[in-house]
């Protein structure tokens, strides 16, 4: 029925747009697209929201966000129909956008890895065809600087950092098939040397760096045919070797991937040949194997595999990619399920995304199926919602302000002022000023003794005896 639903929709749309031009009908195909159905019985719910943050300098998807050492996020390159120069810095402090030096030429597809000197390393692309380009961006001059080329051309490959300061870089579309060719950039010598070649050509597939150094590559597109496959190996920085691991449960290439805090790895979303996927695995390192989770609420799809971010407090977002409607949703690894989605303020598929220094998190860019042109420049900030404060015992004081959270204590007594409450405290006392002995004030000492009366509670403050 809800399929049903969505032709109609579409039906319509196509039908008032008919007699328009084909622009005209173009326009009506990715309004039909945004306006397919949603699923039944999803309420929109407040785990955080979106807020705007400007616009980058030109509308593009499929570039790479890099979140600097200084806070600043630079955006670099992307497509229109083509590739685009431009790079931009965001300031997360004033929540505004800074044009930078530009990228020649532009490209999307590329990669986009931070290096120990801050500076940020970007990698191959299409332009219009693959390439090996590498270049680097330096922060403080705000300069692109083009480096030794790559050993292949490379386009929609990975790029991760190691934990020694080293980029390795993975697979890719090589004029029209996969390879499984890896080299790795070393940054002190600004050289790239081979290492071993995976055991399977893929590209579009998922790259995560372990918390044991060692990195993950799972599904994508493989050889040619294109075939959507589940065949997941690891490669170790120290032997530089590959080793075969678990599949996923899920063929799928186009996905998006989190290391969680715990060192499982989430890899949520794409497609294979049945279409978009909503479902999502976890991979535990500890035993090479990887178990189904909860499915997401929509059907995401990541052409550029930038689509998640795990945040401070644990929880993955997942936000926008093709199907997602325009929404995020947070993923719970203690529960193994995703809160409500959250509405962007517009589509951001296929848009550059950033975790930033305070938690929060920014998306700019990508494919907006609503605007004529297709693409946005807009930019958003998600900021998670605020947990309420813990008050363990009701007393409308929270828990890390409160001298006694264990015991309802409204008026925070605290007679001797050793910063416990009163209602918690064993030990009250000793008093320290005739004062506290008056007006009955010496019955609440009970260390280091109690008082007969106020008379004895003034000789102790007198003499201490």
């Amino acid at each position: 029925m809800r399929f049903m639903a969505g032709v109609t929709r579409c039906f319509l749309v196509w039908t008032l747009l008919a007699v328009f031009s084909a622009v005209a009908a173009a326009i009506g195909f990715t309004i039909c697209m945004f306006i397919s159905p949603q699923p039944q019985g999803i309420a929109y719910a407040s785990a955080g929201q979106w807020t705007s943050a400007g616009n980058l300098s030109t509308a593009r998807f499929n570039g790479r966000a890099v979140t600097l050492q200084d806070g600043r996020v630079l955006v670099a390159s992307g497509y229109t129909s083509a590739g685009v120069s431009n790079s931009d810095l965001y300031d997360p402090a004033t929540n505004s956008w800074t044009r930078t030096g530009d990228l020649h030429p532009g490209r999307g597809s590329l990669t986009g890895t931070l290096l120990p000197d801050d500076s940020v390393l970007v990698t191959g692309g299409y332009v219009p065809l693959e390439t090996n380009q590498a270049d680097i961006y330096d922060p403080t001059a705000g300069t692109w600087t083009t480096v030794a080329p790559m050993n292949e051309v490379r386009n929609r490959h990975s790029a991760v950092a190691l934990t020694d300061g080293r980029v390795l870089i993975e697979g890719g579309w090589r004029f029209g098939c996969m390879t499984a060719s890896a080299e790795i950039y070393d940054p002190v010598s600004q050289t790239w040397s081979p290492t071993a070649a995976m055991l399977t050509a893929r590209a579009d597939d998922i790259a995560v760096r372990l918390l044991d150094g060692r990195v993950l590559v799972a599904g994508g597109d493989q050889d040619c045919p294109t075939q959507k496959f589940a065949k997941a190996e690891l490669y170790d920085p120290h032997t530089g070797t590959w080793a075969a691991t678990g599949s996923m449960n899920v063929p799928r290439s186009h996905a998006t991937a989190a290391l969680l805090q715990d060192g499982r790895v989430l890899v949520a979303g794409g497609d294979n040949f049945s279409g978009q996927l909503d479902s999502a695995e976890i991979y535990d390192p500890s035993t090479g194997t990887w178990t189904l989770t909860g499915s997401m609420h929509y059907p995401r799809f990541f052409s550029a595999g930038v689509g998640a971010v795990t945040l401070l407090n644990g929880n993955v977002l997942v936000a926008g990619g093709d199907g997602s409607s325009g929404t995020s949703e947070e993923y719970d690894p203690a529960s193994g399920t995703w809160d409500s989605p959250v509405p962007m303020l517009q589509p951001h598929d296929n848009g550059m995304m950033s975790l930033m220094h305070d938690g929060r998190v920014l998306i700019a860019g990508g494919q907006d199926p609503l605007d004529p042109s297709g693409l946005t420049a807009s930019a958003e900030v998600y900021t998670r919602a605020s947990a309420p404060d813990a008050d363990a015992d009701g007393d409308g004081i929270s828990d890390d302000e409160d001298n006694c959270p264990t015991v309802s204590n409204s008026s925070q007594e605290d007679v001797d002022d050793d910063e416990i409450g009163d209602a918690c405290d064993d030990e009250i006392g000793p008093p320290t000023n005739q004062n506290q002995c008056k007006n009955g004030g010496w019955r609440q000492f009970n260390f280091p003794r109690t008082f007969e009366n106020q008379g004895d509670c003034i000789q102790f403050v007198n003499t201490g005896q």
